[in-house]
């Protein structure tokens, strides 16, 4: 897999699972302290996703940080 598709593989698992838990982006962002903004950046592939954030939001959202890798 490419650097791209990895990237974009994290982000839909991210959507899917916030979608899933039926957690707003701006909900989201206040739980984490990651900006609103930030976040809809990251969801539409605008932006890539700091380690350090996914770990926060993997924790938040219950599952562990290797859910949002593609299995090898």
């Amino acid at each position: 897999m490419t650097e791209r598709e990895i990237q974009r593989f994290i982000t839909y698992k991210l959507f899917e699972e916030r979608e899933k838990n039926s957690v707003t982006q701006r909900q989201l962002a206040k739980l984490s302290g990651i900006t609103q903004s930030k976040l809809s950046r990251i969801e539409n592939g605008d932006r890539n996703i700091a380690v350090f954030e996914l770990f926060i939001l993997s924790k938040i959202l219950k599952k562990p940080i290797t859910f949002f890798f593609p299995k090898a």
